[in-house]
C-alpha cells in the first residue's frame, strides 16, 4: 500500500499532541516506501494522512497550527525557502447551523426524489443541531450506513450531483459530493458557509476509514455528561454513557479491519464491575490487547486520576491467539517512568534494578479464569488457576456460578448517624446500645470497634427518614469483618457475638459448620491477598469481590489454622488492652501485674472467648517508671514479633 492511503485520526484532537508524535512516524515512512524528495513530504502528510476533530474551536486552530509549523520546519531543514500549506483534515465538531438558509436545498438536490435518503441526512442534521458536546461520537455510519453500498461492492465511483442518487453508492462518496455541493451553494467569506462547510467537513471525515486512531479522551461518567448526550449515547452505543468507553466504541466504528486503536485512559476499565461487558468484549478478540502500560499517576499535568496507555486491535480475528504486552510502571517515579518504559520495550527480558518484573506478556483467555475477566496481567498463571473451581467464597452475591461457602453480607445505614451512634464508653450504662462495626481503619485479626449503635430492636432507626435496614438476621451473630478502604491485606478480623455491623464493616459468616478461625487465618494470608489483588487493585473490598474469591476447603481443614487465629486473637487482646480507647482496656501500659487488674469497661466483648488464656506481663511493682516503660515496649515487640511469626505460618501452611 502507498502511505497515501494511511489515515490516522484522534477524534479528541485538542491541540494536535499525537498528531504531531505520529507526523514523525508518517515521516518516516514516507522516507522508505517512496522516493519523493524530503521537502514534498510534510505536505504529503498533511493532505492524506492526519485528522482530527475537537469540540473546542480554540484546539482545534492549536492543532492546525502545531501540524503547519511542524510542516514548515521540516521543509525548511530541507532547504526549501517556501511552504504551501494544504487542506488540513482538522475540523471543530461544534458549528451551529440551525438556521443556515439553503441547507435544505443543498439536501434536496444531494438526495432527488429519495426520500428515505433525504430523511437520513436530515437526521445527522438533527442530531448534530440538538446534540451540544457530541463531537466524534456522532454515529454518521450508524445513522446512514444501511442506506448505502459497503466500498467494496462499489468499485470506488464517485458520486456527482449529476447522478442519480438513488443508485447504489457508498456513503464516504455521498458526503465527498455533499460538501462539493456546499462549496457551490455558499461564498467562501461566509459565516453560514463556514459553518455548513464544517458539519460537512465533520461528517466526511467520521464517514471514512482509518487505518489508526489515537486518543486521549474525555473522563467521566454520565453525571458529567449533557443530558442530551446521555441519551444519545444511550441509543446509539453498546455501552452505558462513559466518555472514553464510548470514544473507544466510536473509534472502532472508524477503524478499518486490523486497524489499531491507541488510547490513554483512567485504568477504571481494568477492573471496574460495571465495565465487564466491555472487557470481555476486548477478550472475545483473541488478539484483542496487543499492549498495555499501566502508567498510575503523574503522567498527565494536574491530573488525580491513574492512567493506561493502551493499543487496541479493532476487529481482530485471528486463528491463533496472540499474547498481549504488559508493563508495570504505576509504583514508579514520574520522572523514572519514561526510562523504565523504553527499558521494558526494548529489552523485555533484562532483569530489573529494583527486583519488581515489570513486563508480562499473557493471552487474552488467561483473563477469563478470574471472575469478573479483571486484566490483572500481573498475575502468576499459579494463582490465577486457583480461581478454576467451583467452591466460592459467595458465589450468590458475586453473582457468579459456583457454591457458597459463607454468606458476605452489609449492614445498616442508620440514615442519622449523629442521633444513633456514640462512642462506646458513653454507653456502657445505657440500655439499647450494641457495638457496630464499621469498617475502621485496622481490622486485622481483633477490629477496633469503638462505636456502638442504639437498636433496642431497631424501631427508631427503621422509622428515620434514609435508613436502610439490610440482612437483620445476621445481626448479633458472630463472624469476620473487615476494612473496607485500605492500601493492603491483612483487613479481617473476629467480630464477637450481639453487635450490628454497617454497609462499610461487611461481615463474613461462614456456612455448614465451617471454622470461623480457619477462614480468618485463610483470608488474612498473602496468598488471598494476591488472590484479592487478581479481582481489583483498588483499595475498596466490597461484598461482589470478597465473594468471587476461591476456596479450598481442604486447606482449611488444617486444625493448625485455627490454633493460629486464637493465639494471634489472644495477642491483639493483649495489645488492646493498654490503649484506653478499646473495649478490652484494662490500665495503662506501665500497671504492674497482679494489682487488681481488670476490664474497665462494661462491654460485651469483653466476656467473650474466656477461653482465651491472658499474656504474661513482665512489668513489677519494683521497677521505676522508666524501667516499666522499657519493659512494656519490650513486651509490646515481644507481642508484634509473635503476630508476624504466627502470620508466616499461616501463610506456609496456605501456600502448602
Amino acid at each position: 500500500d502507498h502511505p497515501t492511503e494511511l489515515r490516522v485520526i484522534d477524534p479528541a484532537c485538542g491541540s494536535g499532541h499525537f498528531l504531531l508524535y505520529a507526523f514523525d512516524i508518517l515521516e518516516r515512512i514516507w522516507r522508505i516506501e517512496t522516493d519523493l524528495d524530503g521537502e514534498a513530504i510534510p505536505r504529503k502528510i498533511l493532505q492524506h494522512n492526519l485528522y482530527g476533530v475537537d469540540l473546542d474551536m480554540r484546539a482545534c486552530q492549536l492543532a492546525a497550527f502545531n501540524l503547519y509549523l511542524k510542516g514548515r520546519s521540516r521543509v525548511e531543514a530541507e532547504g526549501a525557502d517556501s511552504f504551501e500549506m494544504p487542506e488540513m483534515g482538522i475540523v471543530c465538531a461544534d458549528a451551529t447551523i440551525a438556521e443556515v438558509d439553503g441547507v435544505d436545498a443543498v439536501f434536496e438536490e444531494v438526495a432527488g426524489d429519495d426520500e428515505e435518503i433525504q430523511h437520513a441526512l436530515e437526521r445527522i442534521l438533527g442530531a448534530f443541531e440538538e446534540v451540544h458536546g457530541l463531537g466524534s461520537l456522532l454515529d454518521v455510519r450508524g445513522t446512514l450506513g444501511a442506506l448505502f453500498e459497503d466500498d467494496a461492492d462499489t468499485g470506488g465511483t464517485q458520486l456527482t450531483l449529476g447522478d442519480d442518487p438513488r443508485q447504489s453508492h457508498t456513503l464516504g462518496q455521498v458526503l465527498h459530493s455533499l460538501r462539493e455541493a456546499v462549496e457551490e451553494q455558499r461564498e467562501v467569506n461566509s459565516f453560514l458557509a463556514q459553518d455548513l462547510r464544517s458539519f460537512v467537513r465533520l461528517l466526511d471525515i467520521l464517514a471514512q476509514e482509518y487505518d489508526v486512531a489515537l486518543m486521549n479522551p474525555p473522563y467521566g461518567s454520565q453525571n458529567r455528561m449533557p443530558d442530551s448526550v446521555e441519551d444519545y449515547v444511550d441509543e446509539q452505543y453498546s455501552f452505558g454513557p462513559e466518555f472514553y468507553i464510548n470514544f473507544y466504541e466510536a473509534c472502532e466504528e472508524l477503524s478499518t479491519a486490523n486497524g489499531r486503536i491507541g488510547m490513554l485512559v483512567p485504568r477504571t476499565f481494568m477492573f471496574n464491575s460495571s465495565l465487564q461487558d466491555f472487557r470481555e468484549s476486548l477478550l472475545d478478540k483473541s488478539a484483542g490487547i496487543d499492549f498495555l502500560a499501566e502508567y498510575g499517576l503523574g503522567v498527565l499535568d494536574n491530573a488525580t486520576v491513574r492512567t493506561v496507555g493502551t493499543v487496541v486491535r479493532s476487529d481482530a480475528e485471528t486463528a491463533t491467539e496472540t499474547a498481549g504486552q504488559f508493563i508495570r510502571l504505576h509504583d514508579v517515579e514520574s520522572h523514572l517512568k519514561e526510562e523504565k518504559y523504553v527499558t521494558n520495550v526494548l529489552h523485555p527480558d533484562s532483569a530489573e534494578d529494583d527486583g519488581v518484573q515489570r513486563y508480562f506478556s499473557v493471552s487474552m483467555s488467561e483473563f477469563r479464569k478470574v471472575p469478573g475477566s479483571p486484566l490483572s496481567y500481573y498475575t502468576p498463571d499459579a494463582i490465577r488457576s486457583l480461581h478454576e473451581t467451583d467452591l466460592k467464597i459467595d458465589a450468590e452475591r458475586a453473582r457468579i456460578p459456583g457454591e457458597n461457602v459463607a454468606d458476605a453480607v452489609q449492614g445498616l445505614s442508620s440514615g442519622n448517624n449523629d442521633r444513633f451512634h456514640r462512642h462506646h464508653w458513653e454507653t456502657s450504662s445505657v440500655s439499647g446500645y450494641r457495638p457496630i462495626a464499621r469498617g475502621g481503619a485496622d481490622a486485622w485479626v481483633l477490629p477496633r470497634i469503638t462505636q456502638t449503635a442504639y437498636w433496642n430492636g431497631g424501631e427508631e432507626i427503621k422509622r428515620t427518614s434514609g435508613s436502610l435496614i439490610r440482612n437483620e438476621p445476621y445481626y448479633g451473630r458472630e463472624g469476620l469483618t473487615w476494612t473496607y478502604m485500605k492500601e493492603t491485606g491483612r483487613r479481617f478480623g473476629y467480630f464477637p457475638e450481639d453487635g450490628l455491623f454497617d454497609y462499610a464493616g461487611s461481615m463474613l459468616f461462614p456456612r455448614d459448620g465451617r471454622s470461623l478461625w480457619s477462614m480468618l487465618s485463610v483470608l488474612n494470608s498473602d496468598l488471598y491477598h494476591a488472590l484479592m489483588l487478581s479481582i481489583t487493585v483498588e483499595r475498596n473490598w466490597n461484598v461482589g469481590g470478597l465473594g468471587r474469591l476461591p476456596w479450598n476447603q481442604s486447606v482449611a481443614d488444617n486444625g493448625a489454622l485455627a490454633a493460629y487465629a486464637k493465639e494471634q486473637y489472644q495477642l491483639m487482646r493483649e495489645i488492646h488492652s493498654r490503649n484506653p480507647t478499646s473495649p478490652y482496656y484494662t490500665g495503662p501500659s506501665l500497671l504492674p501485674s497482679g494489682t487488681g487488674e481488670k476490664q474497665y469497661y462494661q462491654h460485651p466483648h469483653t466476656t467473650s472467648h474466656s477461653d482465651v488464656p491472658a499474656a504474661d506481663d513482665s512489668i513489677r511493682p519494683s521497677n521505676t517508671v522508666q524501667q516499666a516503660a522499657h519493659e512494656w515496649e519490650r513486651e509490646r515487640l515481644r507481642l508484634r514479633t509473635r503476630l508476624e511469626e504466627l502470620a508466616a505460618k499461616i501463610d506456609e501452611a496456605v501456600f502448602d
